[in-house]
């Protein structure tokens, strides 16, 4: 696979640059939520390895901050926007491209800058989007958010299409775009302390029905939490009860159930999430509902997009590995861990 040759914004921990991107696109670790927090150049280019976001302060002060490297032999120079949208698990660009994130003085397109302050870029060197973008306030509370960066430079601006003909196609184009970024956040209000209640949207693209796969992956969450899968539209009608089993030996806590979804349909489902025993929640509780197409392999392109997944075995054995097409994940921070 060929490497990207211009700035670019990784989809994971895992992106290197090479198109197309490999891993899940929507954890990108270069859009960082900073809180009331500032971040320099130098701090961004020693922490490239890591993934050091925090949660949304919603109705603080919350700085985001995007980085990028320069994978071209030449010096480069580029600017980035910034987007967000309601959680989603098939987010489409006409959620996001009219709702753009402005720094404090009102710029929404914003340059980056090396260790030097230079826009410059090196080949290699790793820049940060200055100044800040900022954020003090969200439509809602008890929810999480996609974050969407988009880096332009002399060489490279971004076509976004307004709609795609099927969920494979937009899954190919996120993965074939390096100069695109994705990032849940979550933001959280616990209702008690032993359940929480979030929501996120989905759907299908695609002329025809498809089946889908729901996956719940649970990390420092008590064995037995009940996350409970609800879609209430008739037309598209979930209601799934599915419970975290123990850690395997990564720490993941791994579940799911099929759907099927109409052809061209949008919704929305909710999650209540409720540990058993009145347990809490332990400080690093997370939950990641993730969205797949289940592939049809006499399509080419949904083949060769599909990637392996561990899934549960319906007799409740061990999770074993399954041809998938990834279209969208949402994470919720639970626990007290910024």
């Amino acid at each position: 696979m060929p490497e990207y040759a211009d700035i670019y914004v990784r989809d994971s921990l895992r992106d290197t640059g090479v198109v197309p991107s490999t891993d899940n696109p929507w954890a990108s670790p270069d859009i960082i939520p900073n809180q009331g927090d500032t971040l320099t150049p130098d701090q961004a280019a020693s922490t490239y390895t890591d993934d050091i976001g925090k949660r949304i302060v919603n109705g603080g002060l919350n700085y985001f901050y995007v980085r990028a490297k320069n994978l071209s032999p030449t010096p480069e120079s580029g600017t980035v926007s910034l987007h967000y949208s309601k959680a989603s698990l098939l987010m489409t660009p006409s959620q996001w491209l009219d709702q753009p994130i402005s720094t404090a003085s009102g710029l929404t397109s914003v340059p980056f800058l090396d260790r030097s302050a230079q826009r410059l870029l090196a080949p290699g060197d790793i820049g940060l989007a200055q100044p800040a973008f900022m954020l003090t306030s969200l439509p809602a509370t008890n929810d999480h958010y996609c974050f969407v960066a988009v880096v332009t430079t002399p060489r490279t601006t971004v076509e976004i299409p307004p709609a795609f003909g099927s969920n494979t196609q937009f899954a190919q184009w996120v993965m074939n775009t390096p100069a695109v970024a994705w990032r849940n956040v979550a933001m959280i209000n616990n209702p008690r302390d032993n359940q929480v209640v979030a929501s996120a949207l989905f759907g299908n693209m695609d002329p025809s029905p498809r089946r889908v796969y729901f996956r719940v992956v649970g990390t420092d969450m008590p064995v037995g939490t009940d996350v409970h899968v609800q879609n209430a539209d008739t037309r598209c009608p979930i209601d799934e009860r599915v419970y975290l089993p123990v850690p395997e030996p990564d720490g993941k806590q791994i579940n799911g159930f099929e759907s099927d979804v109409p052809a061209r349909y949008e919704g929305g489902v909710s999650m209540t999430i409720t540990t058993p025993r009145n347990t809490p929640f332990g400080p690093g509780a997370t939950i990641r509902l993730e969205y797949y197409q289940v592939p049809d392999q006499s399509n080419d392109i949904e083949a060769s997009v599909a990637t392996d997944h561990r899934v549960p075995e319906a007799d409740g054995r061990a999770p074993a590995y399954r041809s998938l097409v990834e279209l969208g994940r949402v994470t919720l921070r639970i626990g007290a861990a910024s």
